[in-house]
């Protein structure tokens, strides 16, 4: 594959852009339908949202380990005020406020706009950080948009956002200062950004660099400090229901440990949970194959396994059930770009070798 950083037009990533948004935007209108007629039962990050423009009668105290998320909420609230309205059939039978609605619609636009900004920002990853051609990287974004509907229920709620934030992160690596904002505001999106990355980058430390200090894992520390300090402090001052509070008990580790490995033991388990995990193993060992062509620099290293075997444990700690597969799917922005390329590179050279064939004699 070429070594050489391709020249990327903004015309190449504004074409690319429309058409993909030409191509998935049915997929804001399915979410937002599936939020309003609760198809799918999901965290109501909306009634958290409705508290903080003054809506007390719409809206409703967060889990203590939800309201940690607030950045989530505060970006979907300009959403809010700026989106036409509009509604659909058979929901006057809900007895929904529009304030309501309005709000379920500022968060699908918010996941809507989360999915293809990962989508783009993976395309980016390829085409500007591995030098990759326009189809590989095309194939990239395509995988992306398909694999993060794992996330399932998550669509529903800030998921999609965590992801993207853990997209950028990824891409401005390379950048010190815009990485370590990322990170450390990540957290108060959605905390396994600060978990993934600390893992990521301590595990590096250890292997790679155990006498340099740097922004790489300052950064992430500081995060995990702060999303530490809040759950000491954030009660002391507020109020939250229980929610599943209790799942971060440490006395209750081992037990919920136990009981989210039998959970994959079942059928639903072994395709909401172990599936996800192999399939996310599997694009760590191909992106750990692209090394060997690629010159992935900060982005990638072979030791990168921890971050997936890391919130693979810590999701089994606090027993999330049938959801460790869709949790799981956090570290998808890390692994799919070079499992694809490498993919792609064996394509290419099978391609290559049966055109080089020698045809047998005629006889």
């Amino acid at each position: 594959m070429n070594t050489t950083v391709p020249r990327i037009r903004y015309r190449e990533i504004f074409i690319v852009a429309i058409l993909l948004i030409l191509a998935t935007h049915n997929f804001f209108f399915e979410t937002y339908r599936e939020m309003i007629f609760n198809i799918t039962l999901h965290d109501h990050y909306d009634k958290y949202a409705h508290l903080f423009i003054g809506n007390v009668e719409l809206g409703a105290r967060p889990s203590a380990t939800h309201a940690y998320r607030f950045l989530s909420v505060l970006i979907a609230l300009p959403l809010y005020y700026i989106i036409p309205f509009f509604t659909f059939s058979g929901v006057e039978t809900l007895n929904l406020h529009e304030d309501s609605l309005r709000m379920l619609m500022a968060f699908a636009l918010m996941t809507y706009l989360s999915v293809m900004g990962s989508c783009m920002t993976a395309f980016m990853i390829a085409r500007k950080r591995f030098s990759a051609p326009l189809p590989a990287s095309l194939l990239v974004m395509l995988l992306m948009y398909i694999m993060l509907k794992h996330l399932g229920s998550g669509l529903h709620g800030v998921d999609a956002i965590g992801v993207f934030l853990l997209s950028l992160a990824i891409y401005f690596m390379h950048n010190k200062l815009l990485y370590s904002l990322l990170i450390i505001s990540g957290v108060f999106v959605n905390e396994k950004i600060a978990m993934i990355f600390f893992m990521l980058m301590t595990w590096r430390w250890l292997i790679y660099s155990p006498r340099k200090i740097d922004a790489y894992i300052i950064a992430p520390t500081i995060a995990i400090l702060m999303y530490a300090a809040a759950n000491v402090l954030g009660p002391m001052y507020f109020q939250f229901t229980d929610g599943n509070a209790d799942h971060r008990d440490v006395t209750n580790f081992l037990a919920q440990f136990l009981e989210t490995f039998l959970t994959n033991l079942s059928l639903k388990g072994f395709i909401l949970n172990v599936l996800p995990f192999s399939l996310l193993a599997g694009m760590f060992v191909l992106a750990s194959k692209a090394t060997k062509f690629i010159d992935t620099g900060i982005y990638f290293k072979k030791s990168d396994f921890i971050a997936l075997l890391g919130i693979v444990i810590i999701i089994h700690l606090i027993n999330v059930d049938y959801n460790a597969g869709r949790l799981a799917m956090f570290v998808l922005p890390l692994y799919l770009p070079l499992a694809v390329l490498t993919l792609y590179q064996l394509a290419v050279k099978y391609d290559d070798s049966t055109h080089n064939r020698t045809l047998p004699p005629k006889t």
